[in-house]
């Protein structure tokens, strides 16, 4: 999954922020891979985020507008109630 973020076109930065309550999850899971491949797929998440792009919000659920892509850790914190 982290190989599918990283080619990610900046166009379609949408994707990200549906995906990080997963990848949140993931970091919890038993299993040694799971946890190591949810945290690289949260890595490669922050390093795309960084790259720039537009999060076209009006593609994603109860969202209207677009925003650049700066606030990472922001959406985390939106979707995981912190």
């Amino acid at each position: 999954m982290a190989l599918v973020i990283s080619s990610l076109p900046s166009g379609a930065m949408h994707v990200i922020p549906s995906l990080i309550p997963e990848a949140v999850l993931g970091t919890k899971e038993p299993s040694e891979k799971a946890r190591a491949a949810a945290f690289d797929l949260i890595v490669a998440m922050g390093r795309k985020m960084n790259e720039g792009g537009v999060v076209q919000r009006s593609m994603m659920d109860g969202m209207d507008e677009d925003s650049p892509s700066e606030g990472l850790w922001s959406f985390v914190c939106t979707i995981t109630g912190s």
